[in-house]
């Protein structure tokens, strides 16, 4: 019983650390929460639970490689959040 409250903690604190932090950072990593979200299911889903935790810089690392040509920049775009106006 006391592994499930453990895991149930961690999870929680995990989730709401990782989608806070997601928030507060948003305007510097200029990714789109869905991107985020989708990235988090398929790295995971890949690298199991290191995928996940690593699931927003390997997609920011995807995202930088493709600006660089001409060619992926849509691509690129298309990972990118709208531009918020003040």
């Amino acid at each position: 019983v006391h592994i499930y409250i453990y895991d149930y903690l961690f999870f929680w604190q995990f989730s709401i650390h990782y989608f806070a932090n997601y928030l507060l950072f948003q305007q510097g990593i200029s990714i789109s929460a869905l991107i985020v979200f989708l990235s988090l299911v398929f790295w995971g889903w890949i690298f199991g639970p290191v995928g996940m935790i690593l699931s927003v810089p390997l997609t920011m690392t995807a995202k930088i490689a493709l600006e660089s040509s001409e060619k992926t920049a849509l691509i690129a775009a298309l990972l990118s959040a709208p531009e918020r106006t003040s």
